[in-house]
């Protein structure tokens, strides 16, 4: 959504392997290590960083 939340609210996840979701509003559950690392990009800012070892889709 526009504008995006603040970094301190957002999590930038990084995958070995491209990601592929139908829509960015495509909710998942992901696991993986979580550090305070800031990462910028055109979406958002995000002040963690967290690299994937698990992903898979939410169901609701």
């Amino acid at each position: 959504h526009a504008p995006p939340p603040p970094p301190n609210q957002t999590l930038f996840v990084m995958a070995e392997d491209p990601i592929l979701l139908k829509d960015l509003a495509q909710a998942v559950w992901v696991e993986g290590v979580l550090t305070a690392q800031t990462q910028e990009s055109d979406l958002a800012d995000a002040a963690y960083t967290l690299t994937l070892t698990h992903i898979e889709k939410y169901e609701y």
